[in-house]
């Protein structure tokens, strides 16, 4: 009876271990399918009567710099694992306190310069700050957010709707960091946490850090999984 038992839960466990592997398969294989289908360029298919001339592709936006001018890097994104020198100019000294770089200092021949928008979305915020200037906050699609800090004016307000490369203000000096003196401080976050604004240029607005259907399928995988190994 008790063999009898043992090979009826043995495959029970089998056919659970085997459904999920299938789950598994088909929601993670939708997400591949679903970035293949995000990633494309978006092609207006045209009515009947429309010429094939009037076809508008519009490519997916890129993570681009948030300026035209030659800048040059003062301060890099702290990360562990770049080398000696470069860790040294990711260290700040605030008021006496050495602190990892949580974004990126930019100049120009230590001249003002027009900060433009290195993605669309809708500034979230303006504000002034002692230390750091005029800092403006915009938040695009995929849960990206830019914070432009040490601008000297800016040209949006809470609210505006920017398209990638429109003028948000000039670069100035800061209190926090007076030995730059004309710079812009950038910093990029995702899902609310620093990223390193370098390691993305260039690349697909979609394709920074874990879009939000990959979230979403993940966790409904999650739930199914927690569903089927508590019995429910």
């Amino acid at each position: 009876m008790k063999q009898k038992l043992k090979k009826v839960l043995l495959t029970k466990e089998v056919r659970a271990a085997i459904f999920l592997s299938f789950i598994a398969i088909f929601l993670f294989g939708s997400i591949i399918v679903l970035d293949r289908i995000y990633d494309r360029e978006v092609i207006v298919i045209p009515d009947d009567d429309t010429d094939d001339e009037d076809v508008v592709v519009i490519p997916e936006e890129k993570l681009k710099l948030p300026f035209k001018v030659n800048g040059k890097i003062e301060t890099y994104f702290f990360e562990e694992n770049d080398p000696l020198d470069k860790r040294k100019k990711s260290i700040i000294n605030t008021k006496g306190v050495l602190i990892p770089s949580q974004g990126v200092d930019y100049s120009y021949n230590n001249q003002k310069f027009d900060v433009i928008a290195a993605f669309s979305g809708q500034v979230i915020d303006v504000k002034t700050d002692d230390d750091f200037g005029y800092i403006v906050k915009i938040q695009g699609e995929n849960d990206l957010v830019a914070r432009y800090s040490s601008l000297s004016e800016v040209s949006v307000k809470k609210g505006d709707e920017v398209k990638q490369g429109d003028v948000i203000g000039k670069a100035g000096e800061s209190k926090a960091k007076p030995k730059l003196n004309n710079h812009l401080h950038l910093e990029l976050l995702k899902g609310g946490k620093h990223i390193n604004p370098t390691k993305y240029l260039n690349k697909n607005i979609k394709e920074i850090g874990w879009s939000s259907r990959q979230s979403i399928t993940l966790c409904l995988f999650l739930l199914l999984l927690d569903g089927v190994g508590t019995g429910t």
